[in-house]
């Protein structure tokens, strides 16, 4: 294994990094400190050649003038805040509303528009940042940390966070699959160990309601192609997929999710603590050009670790309350795996 840093580029008199990862083999992870970000991501297929498996940009402009968090930590809360407010400890806080009047990854400048600090440990690269209290309107001052760890064709994801006033706290990772390495991701198949997803209503936010996937379009609980139901309305209201799911069994135990090429050689199973993940399938994803070739909708697909969209304002779903000096610990797990075709 090797791990090499190179200048990427320079935004406010700070020079964002390239930190690449390299195993034996020859795969390898490259990663930007500009959002803590993973940039690509080359694994071997089932005939033995390197395939980019993740979206990223060639060069540190793209970063800074699109959006689409490519890869990026997304923060201090991922997903949305309904009506851009939420209540705590009897105080309402007001955010920046970036969204259809909705607070969207963090708001205004979430965690992806920073450069972080770095650290390279023996096999993973560190990043953090503190967030002020008050940035973006969160209260507390966040000491928050990301740990990469590429090896033997499985990345992990390590958050860690600690507040020194409550809070809340989303965090996640945006990343973009696509294990054909280009073109469209419909004949993916994808398997969910989620038999739950949560409501959404006309604005894209849960009506608090869990319903059973059983039976509708999103039902994933067998495999099936991604694009085998991406057309119907109900109940998923909106083109594609970007609906919170309901893991049935966190953990390192069992994957929650299992996705495969259109080809079958190459598959990827995922593992977390959190109670649910996103699916998004880069519905509004303009055509771009990215590391490995062009892109456009439905050219990969998202499968976002984390607490429920818009909980601090839904009392049944799991907390995202971080109390005062108290760590927030999580992990993330995506395992690679090859068939010769």
């Amino acid at each position: 294994m090797s791990i090499e840093v190179k200048e990427f580029g320079k935004l406010d008199d700070k020079t964002a990094h390239v930190i690449k990862i390299t195993n034996d083999d020859g795969s390898f992870a490259e990663f930007t400190d500009y959002g803590a970000a993973l940039k690509s991501l080359y694994i071997k297929n089932g005939s033995g050649a390197l395939v980019n498996v993740a979206l990223g940009y060639d060069t540190f402009a793209e970063y800074v003038e699109n959006n689409g968090t490519l890869g990026a930590v997304v923060g201090r809360f991922a997903n949305r805040i309904g009506k851009a407010e939420f209540s705590l400890n009897g105080k309402t806080y007001k955010l920046y509303a970036n969204a259809n009047g909705n607070t969207l990854h963090g708001g205004k400048k979430g965690f992806d528009r920073y450069i972080w600090d770095y650290e390279i440990k023996k096999d993973s690269v560190v990043f953090s940042r503190i967030s002020q209290d008050g940035e973006e309107g969160f209260p507390g001052t966040l000491k928050v940390s990301v740990k990469y760890t590429f090896e033997q064709d499985c990345l992990k994801i390590v958050y860690k966070a600690i507040s020194d006033a409550d809070t809340i706290l989303n965090l996640s990772n945006h990343s973009y699959f696509n294990l054909n390495g280009t073109g469209s991701i419909l004949g993916h198949k994808l398997k969910l160990r989620c038999s739950n997803f949560t409501e959404l209503d006309d604005n894209t936010l849960p009506t608090g309601k869990i319903l059973p996937v059983k039976g509708t379009a999103l039902d994933f609980t067998e495999f099936k192609e991604i694009g085998q139901d991406i057309n119907e309305d109900e109940p998923k209201r909106f083109r594609g997929y970007d609906h919170n799911f309901v893991i049935d069994s966190p953990g390192k135990s069992i994957p929650f999710a299992e996705a495969e090429s259109e080809n079958g050689s190459l598959k990827m199973e995922c593992y977390t603590d959190q109670p649910g993940v996103q699916l998004y399938t880069a519905n509004f994803l303009s055509k771009r050009s990215c590391t490995g070739g062009q892109t456009d909708e439905h050219g990969a697909f998202c499968l976002e670790t984390q607490h429920f969209p818009d909980s601090p304002n839904n009392a049944n779903f799991p907390s995202t309350v971080l109390k005062a000096e108290e760590e927030f610990s999580s992990f993330t797990i995506f395992k690679f795996s090859r068939r010769q075709i």
